[in-house]
């Protein structure tokens, strides 16, 4: 009797504990698993986490939360990112627009556009008042704050205040800095060497070369300064040249070339490693390293401006057909020649330029650019367009047997996109939907006969000049999936069947 009464009291404990855990299912929109644990849960909008008992282990607060990796997962939260660990705990605040990977235990982080750093357990180490910070050798940083130049620790001890134009680092570890027409040698710093290998070059012809605003009695000088502050220096195999205007540097294995405009600098470095050639352009002089006291690395991580950035520029490829007014595909009774071998009816669309403009943080903006569509409409039946009439009209050819019997029309491209991204893991979801404008610049109809005689018209066909399509994509990194369909019939009102295309189709953005 009392095993009797010992199962009956642990069934119900079990079934009352399954009721709880259906119970607290209930309360969210989805759930899904995460391990024989922990339960990934949704509402509205939220991502949080439950156990299998239904306590909270993460609130359902975050617009996104990443997989957990060594214990810790990125959070998104109102457009900004943080980092919490697999318990709940919040390691890092959402407060930040971007957290780089972290290397060695440590990230960048940026908050309206300046740059900090930050260490795995939270600890801010230089905090977020930078315009940029670039490493150099193992444990210094250039700073650069208000146009003005200075040397950071990256502990987070400030080594030279962003106080000069710029700091040049000596091979014997010597710092000089520049302050207008002034030039210091900073003393009682200890800032490593620069290591620079001998350059075995051969002999070269070089023509003269005319350097004005420089009096040159002996060219033995470590230094040379002109009479408008331009100034040559020779370090070792090093040879650098800068003015107000900006900098050249030229040394065994990079050109650096930096000119300041009213909007910044401009920078382009051209690296020679490894028997390859690595051109970087930067037009907001960020992430470029300056030649100074860097230990070149091919696997240096890159990073931008941590500003939105679109998807539209790339090639595309999709499948072509149309429909009727009634969103149907069977064509009108003045359209029934026009069927279409949907197979072999390719668009082909190269976006060349594109332009983001970010509206809120880096992961929702608006995209526009230009493009070239390329339309091909290849026909199932042997049809015949009869150019001059009007509203166009249509035949079969009887006499000749067509292999290839298409229509392709050609237009300019220029879209309007809303699109939303979410990071997930090394890349990004986004999704985009808009409209496309296109002005059409070429419409012919193609005819391959079978003996191969090839046969061209190229006329209006009374197609409408202009397109309107709207559009929706989602992709992942650089691949898209996408669908398009006319808002305007593909012939002039009144001058040919009233059919709408569409296209769906794959594209790779740039």
């Amino acid at each position: 009797m009392k095993k009797l009464i010992i199962i009956s009291v642990m069934s119900g404990l079990i079934a009352l504990n399954g009721l709880a855990q259906i119970n607290t299912k209930n309360d969210y929109d989805h759930t899904a698993r995460f391990d024989d644990n922990l339960i990934w849960t949704y509402k509205d909008g939220k991502k949080g986490m439950i156990d299998k008992s239904g306590t909270i282990i993460i609130p359902n607060e975050y617009d996104e939360i990443t997989d957990f990796k060594d214990g810790a997962a990125w959070t998104y939260k109102d457009g900004q990112k943080g980092m919490i660990d697999i318990s709940g705990k919040v390691i890092i605040p959402n407060i930040y627009d971007e957290i780089t990977a972290f290397k060695n235990g440590y990230a960048w982080i940026y908050v309206d556009g300046k740059k900090g750093r930050i260490s795995k357990d939270g600890k801010v180490v230089i905090p977020n008042i930078y315009d940029e910070i670039i490493a150099f050798k193992d444990s210094m940083a250039w700073t650069y704050k208000d146009g003005l130049k200075g040397i950071i620790e990256l502990t987070g001890n400030t080594v030279i205040p962003n106080e000069y134009d710029e700091i040049i680092i000596t091979n014997d570890g010597k710092v000089k800095a520049y302050k207008g027409d002034e030039s210091f040698t900073i003393k009682n710093i200890h800032v490593p060497a620069i290591h620079v290998p001998a350059i075995h070059t051969p002999d070269l012809d070089i023509p003269d070369l005319d350097i004005p605003n420089f009096h040159i009695p002996v060219f033995d000088n470590e230094e040379l300064v002109g009479k408008d502050s331009s100034r040559v220096l020779i370090k070792g195999n090093e040879l650098r040249v800068s003015s107000k205007s900006g900098e050249v540097v030229l040394n065994n294995d990079s050109l650096w070339v930096a000119e300041k405009t009213a909007s910044g600098t401009d920078t382009t470095r051209i690296l020679f490693k490894k028997g390859k050639i690595l051109i970087i352009k930067d037009k907001k002089h960020v992430g470029l390293h300056r030649p100074d006291s860097i230990d070149y690395d091919w696997e240096e991580e890159y990073y931008d401006d941590h500003k939105f950035h679109g998807n539209w520029s790339g090639v595309e490829m999709g499948m072509n057909n149309y429909l009727n007014k009634n969103f149907e595909m069977d064509l009108p009774q003045d359209g029934k020649l026009l069927d279409l071998n949907t197979g072999q009816s390719w668009q082909f669309n190269i976006n060349f330029m594109h332009k983001s403009f970010g509206i809120y943080s880096d992961r929702f903006g608006l995209v526009t650019g230009l493009g070239i569509a390329l339309n091909n409409y290849r026909f199932d039946k042997q049809v015949v367009f009869l150019a001059d009439s009007s509203p166009i009209q249509f035949t079969l050819d009887t006499v000749h047997e067509l292999k290839k019997n298409k229509l392709i029309l050609t237009y300019l491209t220029l879209p309007i996109l809303l699109e939303y991204q979410i990071p997930f893991d090394q890349a990004r979801i986004h999704f985009a939907a808009g409209v496309i404008g296109s002005v059409k610049i070429g419409s012919r109809i193609k005819q391959v006969y079978e003996n191969d005689e090839r046969h061209v018209v190229r006329e209006d066909f009374h197609i409408s000049p202009f397109k309107v399509e709207a559009t929706a994509r989602i992709g992942y990194g650089p691949f898209n999936l996408f669908a398009n369909y006319s808002l305007i019939p593909l012939f002039e009102k009144n001058k040919g069947p009233e059919l709408y295309p569409f296209t769906v189709g794959l594209g790779l953005t740039f």
